[in-house]
This record gives structure tokens, C-alpha cells and sequence, in this order.
């Protein structure tokens, strides 16, 4: 198995993560469904965000710099292990003041 799989694999982990905190922190149907989209949208956010800055540094930079997927898959593994341990704080925040 490649890092991209792992890589997009983890970004399934964290918007699952999402869905978890939405679930715990809100009450109502309603507000799980736009706290969700609003984490979710975030998430996805920051990773287009992260290709976007990669694959204008390799247009900019050209043949000293170049991003390959491989990198790419690294740098989306990175941020969604970073969101992924946000998320385990956030519900052990929720667990302890529930």
C-alpha cells in the first residue's frame, strides 16, 4: 500500500473524526449537521490549500523545486494527523465536561 492511500485514508479518519465531535458537542439534529459541515469543510479547506501553496512553488520555482505526489501525499498524511489529534482533544474536552 502507497503513502497516497494512507494519506487519503487519514483524511477519511478525520472527517469520520468530525462527524464524532459534531455528534458529542451539539444537541439537535440541525446544529450536528452544520457543525459537521463547518469542520469538514475546513478539514477540506486545508488540504486544498496545502496542494494549491505545493503546486504554486513548483510552477514558481520550476526545476529547483519540484513537488511530486509523493510529497503531496506526505504533506496531506501531516495535516490530517495534526487535525486528528485535535479531534481526540476536543472530544476527551467534551467527555470531561460532560
Amino acid at each position: 500500500m502507497t503513502i497516497e492511500f494512507w494519506s487519503w485514508l487519514a483524511s477519511g479518519v478525520v472527517v469520520l473524526g468530525c462527524a464524532i465531535l459534531a455528534w458529542r458537542i451539539s444537541n439537535g439534529r440541525r446544529r450536528r449537521i452544520i457543525t459537521f459541515a463547518i469542520y469538514a469543510s475546513l478539514f477540506g479547506l486545508n488540504l486544498a490549500g496545502v496542494e494549491l501553496i505545493a503546486s504554486g512553488l513548483d510552477q514558481l520555482l520550476g526545476s529547483w523545486l519540484t513537488v511530486s505526489p509523493t510529497n503531496l501525499a506526505r504533506l496531506r498524511l501531516g495535516f490530517a494527523t495534526i487535525w486528528m489529534i485535535a479531534i481526540v482533544f476536543g472530544l476527551q474536552r467534551v467527555h470531561k465536561y460532560s
